[in-house]
């Protein structure tokens, strides 16, 4: 007996489109809205004053820092997108393998592996380049990706599928680093936690 989908009754297709949009829209916010503050500082986290976190001083820090702010509400669609995108997919492999385990089992590791081989090189990247163009330039390939996942439709295709997966986790894995690394000149010195 087949299982309920996990998707519901929405159409795979549809929710691929709808996460495509979301991404499309995380870059608009990154794009506009980062561009206006120099980025070429860097304070390292531990240089700053030891103070209690709280969830208090944590909204203080939203608001008084609109690109902080912007970055936030940024990744906050992001990942929205991310996992609509990721529990799609997830539900499209199942459907073209019958249920294969073995299949969802690469996907899952499709996930993580570029997270796990590129960081090292991920991070000298947001290092070393403008971490605000990392941020948009990976961000825009994962929108080109989610995009052309909308395009795989039958079981033939399943080797496109994982393909793009790849390719977007590999962008995925390429934005993290530089994300975490633009907080510290995004925040001042004395609300970074």
């Amino acid at each position: 007996m087949r299982r309920p989908c996990l998707a519901g009754t929405l159409d795979k297709t549809y929710i691929l489109y709808f996460t495509c949009i979301v991404k499309l829209s995380y870059e608009c916010v990154c794009s506009f809205q980062l561009r206006a503050r120099d980025h070429s500082v860097f304070r390292h986290p531990m240089e700053k004053e030891k103070h209690a976190a709280s969830l208090g001083a944590y909204w203080r820090c939203l608001r008084d820092n609109p690109h902080y702010r912007n970055l936030w509400i940024a990744d906050f669609i992001d990942n929205i997108g991310a996992w609509l995108n990721y529990v799609a997919t997830l539900e499209l492999v199942e459907e073209f393998s019958g249920g294969s385990g073995f299949a969802v089992t690469a996907v899952i590791l499709i996930r993580f592996v570029p997270s796990l081989a590129l960081s090292p090189v991920a991070g000298v990247i947001g290092d070393r380049c403008n971490r605000v163009n990392v941020l948009i330039v990976a961000a825009l390939i994962d929108a080109v990706l989610v995009a052309a996942l909308a395009l795989v439709h039958s079981p033939s295709q399943a080797p496109m599928l994982y393909w793009l997966l790849a390719a977007q986790f590999t962008a995925i894995a390429l934005q993290d680093p530089a994300r975490k690394a633009i907080v510290p000149v995004l925040v001042p010195e004395n609300q970074v936690c």
